[in-house]
């Protein structure tokens, strides 16, 4: 037990680097950027992705490879998840208002019950087949997400697909600079 023990907070140290740096991120930069790492992949599943971006975004404080680990989750697990659906189509769009961003990833897979919901973001809960996933994705993606101040939530219903929405605090705006 202490062996097993030691091995999940060394597993942990890793997924959570200290003291990453943080610099001010255009979203629609961010998001882009998962896009194309997943872009092929996706396409070779029969995945169609959509994008969407509202109007003038605020800018977010954050960790763009970070942030990117967590949108390329997202979606690699939505693609997934629509593996035998009919219709696979995954939505990502952007939206900001009051001082928030959101960051929603839709997909047209089958949903989730209440208790997988529940269970959803626990370290090594999975769906997946034996030897398919740890489990640890959405837990370390989380984390990922409250370290930089903001929140990682499910919306899902059996039958309805699901959708992961991400709300990070914008930027505060830049100051001007002085005449």
């Amino acid at each position: 037990a202490q062996r097993a023990n030691n091995i999940l907070q060394r597993l942990l140290e890793f997924a959570r680097p200290p003291d990453v740096l943080q610099e001010r991120l255009e979203v629609k930069t961010v998001v882009d950027g998962a896009v194309k790492l997943v872009a092929h992949q996706l396409a070779l599943q029969g995945v169609k992705i959509e994008t969407r971006y509202a109007e003038g975004l605020p800018g977010i404080m954050g960790n763009g490879n970070q942030l990117r680990q967590v949108l390329v989750n997202l979606m690699m697990n939505a693609g997934q998840a629509m593996e035998s659906s009919k219709e696979k189509k995954l939505f990502v769009e952007a939206s900001g208002a009051d001082w928030t961003v959101l960051v929603s990833v839709k997909d047209t897979g089958p949903g989730m019950a209440a208790e997988v919901r529940q269970r959803l973001f626990e370290p090594f809960f999975t769906t997946k087949p034996r030897g398919k996933g740890t489990g640890l994705g959405l837990s370390i993606s989380r984390s990922i997400i409250e370290e930089h101040k903001g929140e990682l939530r499910v919306e899902s219903e059996l039958g309805a697909g699901a959708t992961f929405v991400i709300r990070l605090p914008a930027a505060q705006p830049e100051a001007a600079a002085p005449s």
